[in-house]
């Protein structure tokens, strides 16, 4: 299925099966870059999520596993350097934990257990 702006641009494009989100779910600005591209299966995101500034440089990428965030995830600031740097199980973040200055020097370290800052 597609959704469009009424400009005629493409703003979503997204596939059903049996009545759920099943497949690729892509958003679009309207400028034509693309915002977001995420995965499902069976309803729940399943998969790469990655979003987009509307300039088309990498904001966000992480992952999902019937519909909880897992494995590393990380933000980008506008001019393409790393942000944050993070992992998840089970959609907790669990494990080491950076956040960075927009020049690329780390600002703070530290590590996540099931959702709770341990050091």
């Amino acid at each position: 299925m597609e959704n469009f702006y009424y400009s005629g641009q493409l703003k979503t494009r997204w596939n059903y099966k049996d009545g759920k989100l099943d497949g690729p779910l892509e958003v679009y600005y309207e400028n034509g870059q693309l915002e977001s591209k995420r995965y499902y299966q069976d309803g729940e995101l399943d998969g790469c999520i990655e979003t987009y500034y509307d300039n088309g440089q990498l904001k966000s990428k992480g992952s999902y596993e019937r519909g909880q965030k897992v494995g590393p995830s990380e933000r980008y600031h506008v001019n393409g350097q790393l942000k944050t740097k993070n992992h998840y199980a089970g959609g907790k973040l669990d494990g080491p934990h950076e956040i960075y200055h927009e020049n690329g020097e780390l600002r703070h370290k530290g590590h996540f257990r099931e959702g709770l800052l341990v050091d």
